[in-house]
C-alpha cells in the first residue's frame, strides 16, 4: 500500500487574528486518490515536537486503519440457482420421499447443471431433481434459491416405487445446502 502525504496551507483572513492552520491529508493511492484522513492542526497552539508526534501517531493510525481494511474477499465454496418448482415424482405411497423437479432457468445465462425434460407438454432446458427441498417450497410454479456444492455427474432413475403408476424422470440429482423462496 503507497500513500501521499499532502501538506496544505490554509489562512484565515476573516478573522481578527491570523489563524495558521495546516493539513495533513493521507491519499491512498489504491482508492483512485480520494482522501481518507484530513487533519487540522493550529500551530499558534501547538509546539513544533508536539506536532511532529501528533504527525507520527497520526500516520500510525491511517496505516493501520487503511491495512486491516484491506483483508481478501470471502469466496463462497458453493453455487446458487434459481428457479422454478415444476413437478413433483409420484413414487412411495407416502410421498414424503418423492423427488421434487425444479427448472433452473429464473436467471437469464444459468449455467447448464440439468438436463432437458419434456412435462406437461412444455419442453425445459435445466432440469434438476432433489429430495433435500423444504415442506414450505414444495408448490409447483414456485420461484426458489437453492445453494448447493454437488450435482450427481450421471441421470439418477428412481427406484423401489410402492405406487401403483409410478411417475419417474432421469435427472441429475442436487444436494442442497441452503434454500429459500425468491419473492
Amino acid at each position: 500500500m503507497r500513500f501521499l502525504f499532502q501538506y496544505i496551507y490554509f489562512s484565515n483572513y476573516n478573522s481578527c487574528i491570523h489563524n495558521k492552520i495546516y493539513a495533513l491529508e493521507a491519499i491512498d493511492s489504491n482508492f483512485h486518490n480520494k482522501p481518507v484522513f484530513l487533519l487540522l492542526i493550529k500551530t499558534t497552539t501547538m509546539k513544533k515536537k508536539s506536532f511532529y508526534a501528533y504527525y507520527i501517531l497520526t500516520t500510525v493510525f491511517v496505516l493501520t486503519v487503511n491495512t486491516s481494511c484491506n483483508k481478501q474477499n470471502y469466496i463462497a465454496d458453493f453455487i446458487n440457482a434459481k428457479g422454478y418448482v415444476i413437478g413433483k415424482e409420484t413414487c412411495n405411497s407416502t410421498g414424503t420421499k418423492d423427488y421434487w423437479v425444479i427448472d433452473l432457468t429464473y436467471l437469464q445465462n444459468t449455467p447448464r447443471y440439468g438436463d432437458t425434460l419434456l412435462l406437461d407438454g412444455t419442453a425445459y432446458t435445466n432440469v434438476i431433481k432433489t429430495k433435500d427441498l423444504a415442506e414450505s417450497l414444495q408448490h409447483v410454479g414456485m420461484a426458489v434459491s437453492l445453494d448447493f456444492k454437488v450435482i450427481s455427474a450421471n441421470k439418477i432413475e428412481t427406484s423401489g416405487c410402492t405406487t401403483a403408476s409410478p411417475v419417474t424422470y432421469s435427472l441429475k440429482e442436487l444436494s442442497i445446502i441452503n434454500q429459500g423462496e425468491i419473492r
